[in-house]
């Protein structure tokens, strides 16, 4: 199905400090200020360092792409796309995965006839942050398990925006406002809610909102905060809608070999590490055995798991990776369902491996497992549970997904925990891009 080119982007406005507080110091200041905007002080300083080591890094991002064309329609899946996304110089680059170079080209030009939206790894949050343009004031405070969250809602006027919507229309560049939630203990950003204010009725768009939930991930020595799911929605004033459902995955370290590009120049990004990296054969049969358990209600999100190959992984007669091998990652969810009888989900994420001083990345989808293979439900259901169903006859269960490296797992019988030694088959693939 093709369907117009709609376009969000967002670049990383540059502009200097606008407000200071020059007659008073750093002492008096602080005096007058409330304990929320402290706080916010303090979350500010914190994201604005996530934010510089975040420029040593890069992730795969797998957008599931769906549109409906009227009010009464139904959204239905067009496609799924894979590109590479860095923040380098305080602009989002893109290349494909694998590419292992980045340049300044609109995301567009990667992506089939479709939604494509910029700005969801680093640009929005850094214009947010590391600028004092936004008005932010104090909203509300809740506790989500066993966390102080905060909320501040915000509004960046469309002077110093960066934020465009383009379409067969035309383009216009566009005011935004919305709330972005922290751990007011850790300073971490949890979630970040953005909507497009006064978009111009010319070009039919009647909304624009994006939705961004932030994970941890261990890089190096450094435990970033960084996206891991987004949601953009696009609603028309025809009452058609687009939505992109973007998963963050395989975030790593810039290798030895990334080239990154700025028009005409290129600068090596070597520095960063000298560890070569190659992307798996595809269709290779991986047998892992989990090294440690995972206990839901001992693991935190972004800790890390690694898994061991069980045998020798062969192709065309070549060993393509030997037994004993470690798969590393992280836990990349831990939920609650709704209804009691309903267990918990728990999604792990395997990343790359080491091998013989090369790292690979794990690009794979697991095909089996000691859980039986089933459609997990979607975390928080209202619906009830079928009645022919009683919660004895309920078991443990796994979904594969199109996120390279991730599985889902739903655990109904306690203790809620993937015990060590829990066998998995995954099957090794190549990225969308590389499938085209």
């Amino acid at each position: 199905m093709k369907i117009p080119v709609h376009v969000s982007r967002l670049y990383a406005a540059r502009t200097p400090l606008i407000f200071c507080l020059a007659a008073l110091s750093v002492a008096a200041a602080a005096a007058q200020l409330s304990p929320d905007i402290l706080l916010l002080s303090r979350i500010r300083e914190k994201v604005k360092k996530n934010i510089a080591l975040a420029g040593n890094c890069t992730c795969v991002e797998t957008v599931a792409r769906s549109s409906r064309k009227s009010e009464k329609g139904r959204l239905e899946s067009i496609d799924t796309v894979q590109f590479e996304v860095a923040w380098i110089g305080g602009k989002e680059l893109f290349s494909l995965p694998g590419e292992r170079r980045f340049t300044q080209r609109p995301l567009d030009a990667l992506v089939n006839l479709g939604m494509s939206a910029e700005g969801l790894f680093g640009s929005f949050v850094h214009a947010l942050f590391s600028t004092n343009v936004a008005t932010m004031v104090p909203a509300e405070e809740s506790t989500s398990t066993g966390r102080r969250i905060v909320q501040y809602r915000f509004r960046f006027p469309e002077m110093m925006s960066h934020y465009t919507l383009t379409n067969a229309a035309g383009s216009a560049r566009v005011a935004w406002s919305g709330s972005v939630w922290a751990d007011a203990d850790s300073l971490e950003l949890v979630r970040l809610s953005v909507e497009a204010d006064d978009i111009p009725v010319g070009l039919g768009i009647r909304s624009a909102v994006t939705e961004i939930e932030y994970g941890k991930y261990q890089l190096d020595t450094s435990m970033l905060q960084l996206p891991q799911t987004s949601t953009v929605t696009m609603t028309y004033w025809n009452g058609a809608m687009n939505v992109n459902r973007t998963d963050f995955s395989q975030c790593r370290a810039f290798s030895a070999a990334s080239d990154v590009s700025f028009g005409e120049t290129s600068s090596r990004a070597g520095e960063l590490t000298d560890v070569p990296e190659e992307v798996f054969p595809a269709d290779l049969t991986i047998r892992l055995r989990l090294d440690k358990m995972v206990q839901f209600e001992q693991a935190t999100v972004g800790d890390a798991i690694s898994a061991t190959v069980e045998t020798n992984v062969r192709e065309h007669g070549t060993t393509r990776l030997t037994k004993g091998t470690t798969i590393s990652g992280r836990i990349r969810r831990l939920e609650m369902l709704e209804s009691p009888s309903e267990g918990v989900v728990i999604e792990l994420e395997f990343s790359e491996t080491s091998q013989q001083g090369t790292r690979r990345r794990f690009m794979g989808a697991i095909i089996a497992s000691d859980f039986i293979k089933a459609r997990v439900p979607k975390a928080k259901s209202t619906s009830a549970p079928r009645s022919d169903r009683s919660p004895q006859s309920l078991v443990n269960e796994f979904a594969r997904s199109d996120v390279p490296g991730v599985a889902t797992f739903l655990v109904r019988t306690k203790p809620y925990q993937i015990p060590a030694g829990f066998e998995m088959v995954w099957k090794s693939y190549r990225s969308k891009a590389d499938k085209k």
